[in-house]
């Protein structure tokens, strides 16, 4: 009986344990049944996202593929309006009160427009020409130690400065107020014009080229322009220019490296002494710089680089998160090179050389020259003496004082005249050789000495009877010094006379003739290698720009001589 009873508690038992192992199986397997279709919830939903990124980063790539094309040909707009802007810059030409005409680049003298009171064109002079001729005339003038060099070196030096700032501040007023253009206001400013007397309107001229690019790219109704901002100024780091260094480097008084190869590096002071020189940057052609190193003109140096900066709307890119395209390019103008021929230095002594006077470093350094003052006269109301109503009136300073400049003065005076003739060319170690070396007469005993720079730089002496300048005439508005008996040596006494054809070289100062070179009248003597014939009349392209002629002459006679000037 007991048996049975133990048998049967012990079955109750097992089907007790079955029975709750069972429960929890079922309780487990819900469990993973519930785990597994979250999990699978989970990688669907994860799915479901991934897709959408994915479709929506299909879309955000192709609209930045739009954009990125859009704002590539909006960029190639604002270059290409940027060089051309910088060519428009190169073009624009005014006149300086010291200089005459004067522009970023040189230009021959071509324009009906720019012409002198005889009718004949004018040359346009770059700024960079105008900046590195007193410069190279200011290391001169050191090399020599003479201070009237010095002086006049000087002075030029402070108007070239003027010249620039002032050519800046045209250039900048040209570029000003562009961003309003598309608010269609007037014009507060007068139009540059170029050296035909066209004006030059950057504003409009930038739009336009914007507008047409687009047209002709299919562009203008997928980007259209919202505002243009047009800038002047200069390069951090400097730039590049076309004026050539002085000859030799070791008296050229470059500091620190600034040059780049031969040439002058530009917004960066280049000083000489206690005097500071500015090149503005131009190339042979107008070319693209940096962006980024672009600065605005501050006006304390002279500018040149042009900054285009544009916005442009997307109409058809609503919903796009860029909103618009801005870009900005910047360019830099082109100059063309200094063609002109300097001028000829005309030393005279009909009567022979005085003998304590052998050089042209003589008559800057001798004591009675520089003691002896005398007056200097200007030629008025025409070429003297064969215009009529042509006079001579003393020649005043800017303080309306009449100028008595000494002997020696004014030789320096017309040697600095001169050499500025040339331009940038002069070497400096020529010059100061050929001021310094004795004057040797020809055979025949009654020595000309024609004083030339050559092209490169160095100074060509040569002696003839023979007479290239015949006019014995002053041009209108230019210098004359006749000091009779002024010269003494061993008993004898000596006349000088001067004419300087090109002291005052400006449009408004130098007369009816600018300042220009006086033209070759009659082929010279035998020996210099001159054949032109005689020019009677000008025509076309001024002769003298091209081929030279008398800038300066000295004429030292004995007062009983009667073919003295």
């Amino acid at each position: 009986m007991r048996e049975v009873w133990l048998q049967a508690h012990f079955l109750g038992y097992i089907s007790a344990m079955k029975n709750c192992f069972s429960g929890k199986n079922r309780r487990k397997q819900s469990y993973c049944l519930q785990a597994r279709s979250q999990r699978g919830m989970a990688v669907l939903l994860l799915f479901i996202i991934v897709i959408v990124a994915f479709c929506a980063s299909v879309v955000a790539a192709a609209g930045m593929v739009r954009y990125c094309a859009l704002r590539q040909k909006a960029l190639v707009a604002t270059e290409g309006a940027s060089l051309a802007l910088a060519n428009d810059l190169s073009s624009i030409v005014i006149e300086d009160p010291n200089f005459g005409y004067i522009s970023l680049s040189d230009y021959a003298p071509e324009s009906g427009l720019l012409i002198a009171g005889d009718g004949a064109p004018l040359p346009v002079r770059s700024i960079n020409t105008i900046v590195g001729t007193a410069r190279v005339d200011l290391l001169i003038a050191r090399q020599l130690n003479n201070q009237e060099f010095i002086r006049l070196a000087e002075v030029d030096a402070a108007n070239a400065r003027a010249a620039a700032l002032r050519l800046s501040r045209v250039l900048r007023e040209a570029l000003s107020d562009a961003g309003s253009m598309s608010k269609n206001d007037p014009d507060k400013l007068a139009p540059a014009r170029d050296r035909k007397g066209n004006p030059v309107d950057l504003r409009l001229h930038a739009r336009r080229l914007l507008q047409d690019y687009l047209k002709r790219c299919g562009l203008d109704s997928r980007l259209q322009i919202e505002s243009v901002r047009l800038s002047l100024g200069s390069l951090d780091g400097g730039s590049g220019s076309v004026t050539a260094l002085p000859q030799p480097l070791a008296l050229a008084e470059l500091k620190n490296g600034k040059r780049i190869g031969d040439r002058y590096v530009a917004f960066q002071n280049v000083p000489v002494g206690q005097e500071d020189f500015y090149f503005v940057g131009v190339g042979k052609q107008s070319a693209l710089v940096s962006a980024p190193a672009f600065k605005n003109d501050d006006g304390k140096i002279p500018c040149s680089i042009v900054r285009v900066e544009a916005s442009f709307k997307l109409p058809e890119e609503k919903n796009s998160l860029f909103g618009g395209v801005k870009v900005a390019a910047c360019s830099q103008p082109f100059s063309l090179s200094d063609c002109n021929n300097p001028g000829t230095l005309i030393v005279s002594m009909p009567d022979g050389m005085p003998p304590n006077l052998r050089s042209l470093q003589d008559f800057l350094s001798d004591r009675q020259l520089n003691r002896e003052t005398v007056p200097v006269y200007r030629a008025c109301g025409g070429d003297c003496p064969v215009d009529t109503g042509a006079r001579f009136v003393p020649a005043l300073d800017r303080d309306g004082i009449a100028q008595r400049p000494t002997l020696a003065g004014v030789f320096a005076r017309g040697l600095y005249d001169w050499i500025r003739t040339a331009a940038c060319r002069p070497r400096i170690d020529s010059v100061a050789r050929a001021i310094g070396d004795r004057l040797l007469p020809d055979r025949s005993g009654v020595p000309i000495y024609y004083l030339r720079i050559n092209g490169a730089g160095n100074v060509e002496t040569t002696c003839s009877r023979g007479a290239e300048f015949a006019n014995q005439i002053v041009h209108d508005g230019q210098d004359y010094v006749l000091a009779a008996g002024s010269i003494s040596c061993q008993d004898l006494v000596w006349t000088l006379a001067y004419r300087d054809q090109v002291r005052n070289i400006s449009a408004s100062q130098g007369g009816k003739h600018g300042g220009q070179l006086m033209q070759l009248t009659t082929a010279a003597g035998t020996g210099d290698g001159l054949t032109e014939p005689a020019v009677e009349q000008v025509t076309g392209s001024r002769k003298s720009y091209l081929k030279g002629g008398l800038a300066v002459e000295f004429v030292v006679s004995s007062p009983q001589m009667p073919n003295a000037l």
